[in-house]
């Protein structure tokens, strides 16, 4: 029987069950009759029209108000009519709007309309057919504003802009600009050796579906993801569900607070218009994240039971099934790992970069490029890493800071690389320049109307934005185009082709408070409730800027994509779909391998998340750093025992030296010094600085150094003493040393001291003649007559140096070389 036949027959019926209405006959025959019309109308939606239901309407609302039907009846059918009621309103809309040109009163009308049918849901159960017709009808009264000067543009415009936004857009994912959203999450665990291990599924569809041995999460899973992206990492979160049984195995990684996981995440869309210069293929646009679940606190994974929706039809039914949700909090792999790594140790001739490659472990899943970088390459003589109270990613992030560096997070295929230089140039742009349809030339020629606000800010300026026409240049099937005189548009533009697409304006938000110059120096920042199909890290903005459609972009080469945050939220339609759909799923066998993830098998619509995106831009020739917060250096502690050094004679094992580094024989330090090195100012420069050598415990040293267990550390009067007085010390005292940084340190305490008579110290002349290096280097303590006056003299053949210290004059240091 056709669709005619059969409408024209369930007509019959309901004219009669009208009649029979009338006439008052029995209320057990007539209800029968109103369920039973009812319940052909409901499974037969598409097959009969809307005038057929509206009668069939009237006849149930008589029928409950006569009490002959009871509440549920009435209301199942009520819903029914409300929803075909709405659709045949937006079918009536959009006619209107076609076939007339409407006014400001004709346009808030539906505007209301859509945002009363999505406060009460019904928009919820509309057909997909419905839903396209909404993006056409809010297309053409975009259309109508742009060409109208009647219409109140700015209030229209901000009242669709809130429309999609706060409402239809978080109830059934309209967006006008996108065919099909694609969210791909793969999930595996990371084994100890910090490689990326396959899963091993044990439910037979379970493998099947998971190919790539890896938990693929998909639109249907994912409740929200938030993405909060930097030019040096990425944060945010993960909020999905999972319908399996309790206690699959599975599963159970995701319920261990200490496995980290991995998070490989792609978002693709495919845009409602053409590829530029092709004539079938659709514009897309692809989004990469690579990261790892923060295990930080044992917080990585919430997993919060919902409800009962299983189903398992065998005689033996397992009430112990929940859909479950999970929350995985994320950030850029090197972020998670080495916020966990916290070494503190000493080691000697490394660089800052030496020490980066040294804690570097993972290369398996993310690379670390330092090539570009000379100012960490600069080699220490003696370092002090301190992760005393952080960890050594604040120490990573602080000696980046300190050296000037710059930091790039890039994700390519299926690893992550961190990019370190001194500074942007053109060879660093290219380390993660974007290469996918060579957008950096094309950008202007593509759509911009995705652009719902565009606001520059220029450092105290106030906010505002330029209204400017913007037509996109892109292809269209020839039987689509339409020719339109667009007098106001560009230039360029004046001739132009328009399809359903049609552009949001730039809009002027306020006048400045004052007036100021726009300078070089600018950011700016795009957000969408659609999506900008077209930015990525690097985009040259000059052609659109000579077009007019950038503020205050004055001798601008290119742009950077500083920050990047996106923002997915599931609809509420595509939720009440997914678990109808998970409810009528049945388990044939009630066993680990026949009972797999349902969601899995649930189909998929082509629109399931309402999106947020925000993008800041920056300009290269005013790159700045930019690094996330860290804990600064802290002080820490290391006990060492003064030593005469390895090349000072065995028979002075008694005395005790402050070494002069500069010279090879007195300073191992030397025979390191190389040309190109700074190294130390303290250490390796010094000339004016005297040295404690200092024996340190093997375990605070670098597990891996071949280095003896020896440190410098300056000469310093008054050490954990009174006012003037003097302690020198010698071979076998013990001192506590204070690291203050990655270079440098200092006497701190002196545990245990022998080298003056505490009783005669303070009082009267003492003079010690101690024995020297090779060289027979000398150095003497003296105490004037006057209590106020002392010194210390180290001689030998090449140089004389002195200290001097007085209670009026203070401290003095000096040195004196042969022949000057």
């Amino acid at each position: 029987m056709g669709l005619g036949g059969y409408t024209e027959d369930v007509s019959a019926e309901i004219l009669q069950l009208s009649k029979a209405i009338s006439n008052s006959q029995k209320n057990n025959e007539i209800s029968k009759r109103a369920i039973n019309i009812n319940s052909k109308l409901l499974k037969n939606q598409q097959a009969i029209t809307f005038d057929v239901i509206k009668k069939q309407y009237g006849n149930t609302q008589a029928l409950y108000e006569k009490g002959v039907i009871n509440r549920v009846i009435y209301e199942k059918f009520n819903k029914f009519f409300r929803v075909k009621e709405l659709e045949q309103e937006i079918s009536d809309y959009l006619n209107y709007v076609v076939s007339n040109i409407i006014d400001e009163q004709d346009a808030f009308i539906i505007l209301d309309g859509l945002q009363k049918a999505c406060q009460n849901r019904l928009i919820l159960d509309i057909s997909s057919d419905c839903l396209s017709k909404i993006n056409c009808l809010l297309n053409n009264i975009n259309s109508n504003i742009s060409k109208s000067s009647s219409l109140k543009q700015t209030t229209l415009a901000y009242k669709i802009k809130e429309l999609s936004g706060k409402y239809l857009s978080p109830s059934v994912a309209q967006n006008s600009f996108l065919l099909e959203q694609n969210i791909t999450i793969n999930i595996k665990p990371i084994d100890s050796n910090f490689a990326v291990k396959d899963i091993d599924f044990t439910a037979t569809e379970n493998k099947k579906l998971f190919k790539e041995n890896a938990l693929v999460l998909n639109n249907n899973h994912i409740v929200d993801l938030d993405i909060d992206e930097k030019i040096y990492g990425v944060d945010g979160y993960v909020d999905f569900e999972l319908a399996y049984p309790d206690n699959h195995p599975d599963f159970k990684f995701l319920l261990d607070t200490k496995q980290p996981l991995f998070l490989d995440i792609k978002i693709a869309d495919k845009y409602n218009f053409l590829k530029k210069g092709s004539k079938t293929e659709n514009h897309t646009r692809e989004y990469k994240f690579l990261a790892i679940g923060n295990i930080e606190n044992s917080a990585n994974v919430q997993k919060k039971s919902l409800n009962n929706i299983f189903s398992i039809k065998t005689d033996d039914n397992n009430n112990d099934n929940y859909l479950k949700r999970f929350k995985i909090t994320f950030s850029d792999p090197l972020k998670v790992l080495w916020s966990l790594h916290k070494p503190t140790y000493i080691d000697f001739k490394k660089s800052v970069d030496d020490i980066f490659q040294e804690n570097f472990y993972f290369g398996n899943i993310v690379k670390l490029d330092t090539e570009k970088s000379k100012n960490i390459k600069k080699r220490f003589h003696q370092i002090f890493l301190s992760t005393s109270e952080r960890s050594f990613y604040d120490f990573f992030i602080e000696q980046l800071s300190l050296n000037g560096c710059v930091l790039k997070f890039h994700c390519d295929k299926d690893i992550a690389t961190y990019f370190v230089a001194d500074k942007i140039d053109n060879s660093f742009k290219q380390n993660f320049a974007n290469t996918q349809d060579d957008i950096q030339q094309k950008f202007h020629d593509y759509d911009l109307s995705a652009m719902q606000e565009q606001v520059v800010v220029l450092n105290s300026c106030d906010i505002h934005t330029k209204r400017t026409q913007v037509i996109p240049d892109i292809s269209f099937k020839k039987s689509k185009k339409n020719d339109i005189d667009d007098k106001d548009g560009s230039q360029e533009f004046e001739n132009i082709y328009q399809t359903i697409l049609y552009p949001t304006d730039y809009l002027q938000v306020g006048k400045p408070q004052q007036e100021k110059p726009f300078q070089e120096s600018y950011a700016v920042t795009v957000n969408s409730i659609n999506g900008l199909a077209f930015v990525n890290s690097e985009i040259d903005l000059s052609k659109i800027d000579n077009q007019g459609y950038l503020l205050g972009s004055k001798d601008l080469s290119s742009i950077y994509l500083s920050k990047r945050k996106i923002k997915l939220k599931r609809s509420e339609r595509c939720s009440q779909e997914l678990y109808r759909n998970i409810f009528n799923q049945y388990y044939k066998k009630n066993t680990d391998t026949e009972m797999y993830e349902k969601i899995s098998f649930c189909p998929k619509q082509y629109l399931t998340h309402a999106n947020y995106f925000e993008y800041l831009y920056k300009d290269f020739n005013n790159q700045e750093p930019e690094y996330p917060s860290f804990k600064r250096y802290k002080e820490f502690d290391v006990v060492g025992k003064v030593t005469i050094g390895k090349n000072v004679s065995e028979d002075s094992k008694k005395a005790y030296k402050f070494f002069k580094n500069y010279k090879m024989e007195e300073s191992s330090f030397a025979d390191v010094q190389e040309e190109d090195e700074k190294g130390s100012n303290k250490i390796a420069n010094s000339k004016k600085e005297l040295f404690y050598a200092l024996e340190v415990p093997n375990e605070i040293l670098y597990p891996k150094t071949s280095e003896d267990p020896i440190i410098y550390i300056p000469t310093r009067i008054n050490i954990n003493s009174n006012l003037n007085e003097f302690m020198p010390l010698r071979n076998d005292d013990v001192v506590v040393v204070k690291a203050t940084s990655l270079t440098e340190s200092h006497g701190h305490k002196i545990v245990s001291n022998s080298a003056i008579s505490t009783e005669k110290a303070q009082k009267q002349l003492l003079q010690r003649h101690l024995l020297g290096a090779k060289e027979n280097c000398e150095v003497a303590y003296t105490q004037e007559d006057d209590d106020e006056t002392y010194s210390i003299k180290q001689l030998n053949k090449e140089n004389d140096n002195s200290i001097f210290i007085n209670n009026k004059k203070g401290i003095f240091l000096t040195y004196k070389a042969k022949g000057s």
